[in-house]
């Protein structure tokens, strides 16, 4: 774990964990990513563990897989969550390539499973993908969005459809449009090497860290 406390901090300070890609470490994601420089001026702190496993990969692969794997078995623990480039929590590196289709139940069925004497509040979850991933398919986007609504109880059926940026098409789904519990990200012909540079404040605005770059639906 390496630890990244900026010299002001808010009271009671929110603690973000940015988990690496495969075939890097913490420190590289701290040098490759802006999270440190959101850091220093909202005031919260910042985990960048590295993976102990040969090649750089999580036991789950990617840090968006591992992302999904923190928001499903420890629901008690994180309050939010963005999953870059991943797959429907329980489904990982068989996803890839061959995806799986269920419905928005049985999906979150599996994260339910996952704990079942949990009854307590769900994360919100922050999903991204590109349209022209050849790594992690494209379908996982809308495999994961089901999951999660479901798990949340919310209608599959966007609140709204926004643009925050030309190729990006932004779905958002909540019990309202002041309360947004997912939200999703597609980003149109890009591929397998997200996040890209100003993605982070979407990120710490969805989690209430920082005001973001706009002021999108369901956010001020």
């Amino acid at each position: 774990m390496y630890l990244y406390v900026p010299n002001s901090l808010r009271p009671d300070p929110a603690i973000l964990v940015a988990a690496h890609e495969c075939a890097e470490n913490g420190p590289a994601f701290y040098e490759t990513t802006g999270f440190s420089t959101l850091a220093d001026e909202y005031g919260f702190i910042v985990i960048y563990p590295s993976a102990s496993q040969p090649g750089g990969c999580w036991d789950t692969s990617s840090g968006g897989m591992m992302a999904a794997v923190m928001l499903g078995d420890y629901p008690d623990v994180f309050a939010a969550g963005a999953i870059f480039m991943g797959v429907p929590f329980g489904c990982n590196l068989a996803c890839t390539s061959i995806p799986t289709q269920m419905s928005p139940g049985e999906w979150g069925a599996v994260a339910r499973n996952a704990d079942p004497g949990y009854h307590g509040p769900r994360p919100r979850v922050q999903i991204w993908h590109g349209t022209a991933d050849t790594h992690v398919l494209y379908v996982n986007f809308g495999q994961e969005i089901n999951q999660w609504t479901d798990v949340l109880g919310l209608s599959q059926t966007p609140l709204a459809t926004d643009h925050p940026e030309p190729a990006w098409t932004r779905t958002v789904y909540g019990p309202n449009k002041n309360d947004i519990e997912v939200e999703a990200y597609s980003i149109q012909g890009a591929g397998h090497y997200l996040p890209e540079a100003g993605m982070e404040a979407y990120v710490t605005q969805f989690f209430g860290l920082s005001p973001g770059p706009s002021a999108g639906p369901g956010h001020s």
